[in-house]
């Protein structure tokens, strides 16, 4: 998914189908993107087992990531989340 902040534009990306990270590119023209090098949020870091179709959007300089994620103990089931700080904070720690 893509979104508008200060002039950019960024996309928020699922690294692959089942176990990947969801990281955080950067566009000024919509077409040549660049990826931070650190994901925001990874299997391990959330403590599931397959992450599934993250979005984001910035309201009131926040950023909100949604993202689903079968835990360990209960992969029956995808649970939803949502996760939120600051973006210009996000950006200084991702650079």
């Amino acid at each position: 998914d893509l979104f508008q902040y200060e002039g950019s534009i960024y996309a928020i990306v699922q690294t692959n189908q089942g176990n990947g990270d969801i990281c955080l590119a950067k566009s000024k023209d919509g077409i040549h993107f660049s990826f931070y090098k650190q994901p925001l949020i990874t299997n391990k870091s959330c403590g599931g087992i397959e992450i599934y179709k993250p979005t984001a959007l910035v309201v009131n300089d926040k950023i909100y990531v949604y993202y689903t994620f079968q835990q360990v103990n209960r992969q029956k089931f995808n649970m939803m989340y949502v996760t939120s700080m600051r973006f210009d904070e996000l950006l200084k720690k991702l650079v």
